[in-house]
């Protein structure tokens, strides 16, 4: 049989399903431990839910609390959210340590190969020359002073040379005194130096023992100026053209008075292996090892050091170095480029003396405070000892024995004092290394 349907209205309602009531998190047992039972005369706590907080009355104070006062109250409020506290003036943080100064991957293989080269025998100890003398008195330069009679009558037999002006600085006017020379020496001539080729107050015999690298028939020193040199009129002036002479009439030099531009003479590529053999006078070495303790007057060196050179150009080393990315640290020499040189070449404690042109006090005061030697030719006023005067009159020919002298150079390529340094240091078998 089919069950009879009944009607619907008969069928009994149906019961809405029962929702999940919400999972209530288990406190932690530090919070549990916090937590105190209710005190018997507490009321229980019902649970309300979040959407009827609103309409829900705020509860009175409970028999058991305590009334605060309201500073304190603050205070704790203010203890508890410490994000409500106004703005305090923190110190700024530390800036971050600079990049570590590197030299470029070129300059490190040329300072590794210059190692391997030069500084082969640093482990080794120094020995002393016992048979050096370590100031040769009998220096003299009375065999190469001449007269006007006298060049008049070398005059008759071969040409004379001698250059048209005072070009350029110090070590500007060697080169043109060498170059003259080695003219002297291939067209069979004599080539005469004024007094003032080097500086106007300073005997180019003061500097150099002359007899070392010169042959007397083809140099001769002249106890005049240039100026009184040239007064007469019988000097023709004669150009070069590379490295040789342009003459107007004759194709060699006959005998006579020649002058050459000095521009011309600067710049010609003339090969000067008399500056190698060029050796500084007893003078100089004598107050050298004076106020350098580390070199005696044989040029030998009781410790090895390094010899940096630092030149400003009265501002002009950072134009002349455009395309050097290491310009602005060889042009300052910072103490970093010095540190980086060193570690590569082995020779972190090695000293160091630094030459310079007293253009930059500043850097110089820097890299004296990071151990590096400079030597203060400063007189006080009034000062009228016959040394002192002697070492601030003959400055930079005793910075350049100190460099010629030293275990490593480190050069400018724009000045002249570092091209003949490296010359020099060349034909005596040391090593010269040039930033560029």
């Amino acid at each position: 049989r089919r069950p009879v349907p009944q009607p619907e209205a008969s069928l009994p309602a149906r019961r809405p399903m029962a929702q999940p009531e919400p999972a209530v998190r288990e406190p932690s047992p530090r919070h549990r431990a916090e937590k105190q039972p209710p005190s018997p005369a507490q009321p229980t706590s019902t649970i309300v839910p979040s959407s009827q907080l609103q309409n829900v009355p705020s509860p009175q104070a409970q028999p058991t609390s305590t009334k605060v006062p309201s500073s304190k109250t603050q205070q704790n409020v203010s203890s508890s959210h410490p994000q409500h506290h106004t703005a305090v003036n923190l110190p700024p943080p530390p800036p971050p340590p600079p990049p570590r100064f590197h030299l470029p991957q070129h300059i490190v293989e040329r300072l590794y190969d210059f190692r391997k080269e030069h500084l082969h025998h640093t482990a080794q100890p120094l020995r002393v020359n016992r048979s050096c003398t370590l100031c040769n008195q009998k220096m003299s330069a009375k065999s190469f002073e001449f007269d006007f009679h006298q060049l008049h009558q070398e005059a008759r037999m071969r040409p004379i040379l001698t250059v048209s002006s005072l070009y350029g600085r110090t070590n500007n006017r060697i080169q043109s005194m060498l170059k003259i020379y080695e003219l002297a020496v291939r067209h069979h001539a004599l080539a005469v130096v004024p007094q003032d080729l080097l500086l106007d107050h300073t005997h180019i015999t003061e500097w150099f023992d002359l007899q070392s690298a010169f042959e007397p028939h083809h140099l001769a020193i002249v106890s005049v100026t240039l100026r009184m040199l040239l007064r007469h009129s019988f000097w023709k002036t004669i150009l070069m053209e590379k490295d040789q002479l342009i003459l107007h009439q004759n194709t060699s030099l006959a005998p006579g008075f020649y002058k050459l531009k000095a521009s011309s003479l600067f710049h010609a590529p003339i090969r000067t292996p008399s500056l190698g053999l060029l050796q500084y006078s007893c003078k100089v070495r004598t107050l050298a090892a004076k106020v350098f303790p580390l070199l005696n007057s044989c040029g030998e060196a009781l410790l090895p050091y390094i010899g940096v050179h630092m030149r400003w150009l009265e501002g002009s080393c950072l134009s002349r170095m455009k395309q050097n990315p290491l310009a602005f640290d060889i042009c300052h020499m910072t103490p970093e480029l010095v540190k980086e040189v060193r570690t590569h070449l082995g020779l972190e404690f090695a000293p160091v003396y630094l030459a310079n042109d007293g253009q930059q006090p500043e850097d110089i005061t820097h890299l004296q405070e990071h151990g590096v030697i400079c030597l203060d030719y400063g007189l006080d006023p009034g000062d009228d000892d016959p040394e002192h005067l002697a070492i601030l009159e003959l400055r930079l020919a005793i910075d350049q024995y100190i460099l010629t002298n030293a275990e490593v150079f480190i050069g400018n390529p724009t000045s002249s004092v570092s091209r003949n340094v490296c010359v020099q240091r060349s034909a005596n078998g040391k090593g010269c290394f040039v930033l560029e």
